[in-house]
Order: structure tokens, then sequence, then C-alpha cells
């Protein structure tokens, strides 16, 4: 599929106005995941992606996994958001992803952001429904920061 097609997917799920906010939000999530899924998933992940978010992947290498609120703080600060605003951005992302990748793939995530690539219409957006959820996760980074 092409590019263009990701971006225009994003674009529509996220309702962003330009193809280019969804182009800078498509290239910052997948930097970030990126950085926090091994070497060899990524390998595999950017087989099934256009070259232009394949040479992201290609190009990184595993840092650490991370907590579901940090992945999401890493792409607002990549994108100069607020992580609430950012948080239904990277979900448009990884239910594009997630719709493209065989359904192997997408159990391979880390475990903290496997909520993430879930089937979108089986689990509530963390950003709508879901918004308990995303408080909760994030009081729990916050409780640990404290220590």
């Amino acid at each position: 599929m092409p590019y263009s097609d990701w971006v225009s997917d994003v674009r529509t799920r996220a309702g962003l106005p330009t193809g280019g906010e969804a182009k800078r939000t498509l290239e910052a999530t997948v930097t970030v995941l990126g950085r926090s899924i091994r070497d060899v998933d990524a390998r595999e992940i950017a087989d099934h992606l256009p070259r232009e978010l394949a040479c992201i992947l290609d190009a990184l290498e595993f840092t650490e996994e991370l907590a579901l609120p940090t992945f999401v703080e890493r792409v607002a600060q990549r994108l100069g958001l607020d992580p609430d605003a950012a948080l239904p951005r990277v979900e448009a992302v990884c239910a594009v992803l997630s719709g493209r990748l065989p359904s192997s793939m997408r159990y391979r995530m880390p475990a903290p952001l496997a909520v993430l690539f879930q089937d979108p219409d089986a689990v509530p957006a963390l950003s709508g429904n879901g918004a308990k959820v995303w408080a909760h996760a994030r009081t729990l980074i916050e409780d640990d920061d404290d220590d």
C-alpha cells in the first residue's frame, strides 16, 4: 500500500486538518515505537511497511520497553503537544498499523503497548470511552515517579 494511503488513513482516523500533520504524527509514533520494540521485531514489522516508514525502523535500535504513558509522552514531545492531545493521534497510528500488520505481529508488541494494537472495534479508545483506563495508567506512572 502506498505511503500516501497510510498518511490519509491516519489523517482521517485522528481527525487531523492536513496530510502534513498526519505524516508528522505517523513518523513520530513509528520512531518512538522503533526504539521500544526489539530489533528483530522491528525488522519484521518494517517488511510490512512502506519504504518511508520501513527506513525509520531500520535506522533505529531498541533502547527500552516503555510503559504506555511514557510511550505517549515521548510521541507528544516529538510533536510538541501535551500527552492528552497526542493520545488520539497515537491511537490512530497504532490502529492503522494494527490493521495492516499480520495478527501474529500485533501480538508481539511489548505488553505495555498491547492495548494500542488490539482490534479498535473490540477495545474502547483510551482517549474516548477508555479515558478512565488512560487516567489510571497515568496515575500509576506518576505514583512510580514519586518513589
